[in-house]
C-alpha cells in the first residue's frame, strides 16, 4: 500500500508541477489553482457546456417558432414566443423553492436533483428538434423552466461546495467559475447559425433545427 501511496503522491506532483509551470508561462500565476481541482473542473466543464444547449436554444427560438411551428391563424411569432415564455419563467421562478429545500433536506440530494434537472431540460430539448406542435410548445416550456430553474438555483450551490480555495479566494475563484457562463454566450449564436445553414441549406424542410436542438439535448 505504501508502494501505491508514493506512486499516486509522484502523479500528483507531476500535475502539479506542470499546473504551476503553465501557469508561470501564461503569466497567471494563482489564477488558474481551481482548475487542478476535479470537481471544480467538472463542475466548470459541466456548466459550460449547459449554458452552451441554453444560449442555443434562446438564440434561435423565436426563429423555430417563426420558420418550423404551425401557429393559430393571426398569431404572430413574437407574440407566441410571449405565450411560451410565460409558463417557462413562472416554473423556473418556482421550481428551485422546492427543489431547493429537499436538497438540503436529504443528504447526497443535491447532485441526484441537479442530474433530474439536466435530464428534464435534454429531453424537452429533444422533443422540441422534432415536435412542430403549438400546442405542445407552452407544456414543453413549463417542463424546460422547472429544469432551468432547478438547476442554476443548484448548481450555483454545488459551486459554492466544490471551491478550492475556501472563503480565502471565493470571489476570485467564482469569477473564474464565471467564465462557463460568459464563454458560451459568444460561441451559441455564430455556432449554431452556420448549423443551422449548412443543414437547412444540405437537407431544407427546416432540418437545421432537428439537428440544432437535437445537439443541445446532446
Amino acid at each position: 500500500s505504501s508502494g501505491g501511496g508514493g506512486e499516486e503522491g509522484a502523479k500528483g506532483g507531476v500535475r502539479g508541477a506542470a499546473h504551476c509551470a503553465c501557469g508561470r508561462r501564461l503569466g497567471c500565476g494563482s489564477f488558474l489553482d481551481p482548475f487542478a481541482d476535479n470537481d471544480f473542473l467538472w463542475a466548470f466543464l459541466s456548466r459550460m457546456a449547459y449554458q452552451q444547449a441554453v444560449y442555443t436554444v434562446q438564440t434561435y427560438l423565436l426563429y423555430y417558432i417563426r420558420d418550423a411551428v404551425a401557429l393559430p391563424a393571426g398569431m404572430q411569432p413574437q407574440t407566441a414566443l410571449s405565450v411560451v415564455m410565460l409558463p417557462l419563467l413562472c416554473c423556473a421562478l418556482l421550481s428551485p423553492l422546492v427543489t431547493g429545500y429537499a436538497s438540503d433536506a436529504a443528504a447526497g440530494a443535491k447532485r441526484l436533483i441537479l442530474l433530474g434537472a439536466g435530464l428534464s431540460m435534454a429531453v424537452v430539448t429533444a422533443l422540441m428538434a422534432v415536435v412542430r406542435t403549438w400546442s405542445a410548445l407552452p407544456w414543453l416550456a413549463a417542463a424546460f423552466g422547472a429544469g432551468y430553474g432547478t438547476f442554476n438555483a443548484l448548481d450555483f450551490a454545488l459551486a459554492m461546495d466544490v471551491l478550492p480555495g475556501g472563503d480565502g479566494s471565493a470571489a476570485k475563484d467564482l469569477g473564474l467559475w464565471n467564465l462557463a457562463l460568459a464563454i458560451p454566450m459568444c460561441l451559441a449564436a455564430p455556432s449554431g447559425g452556420i448549423v443551422l445553414d449548412k443543414v437547412n441549406a444540405a437537407w431544407g424542410n427546416n432540418a437545421g433545427y432537428t439537428v440544432l436542438f437535437g445537439m443541445a439535448a446532446s
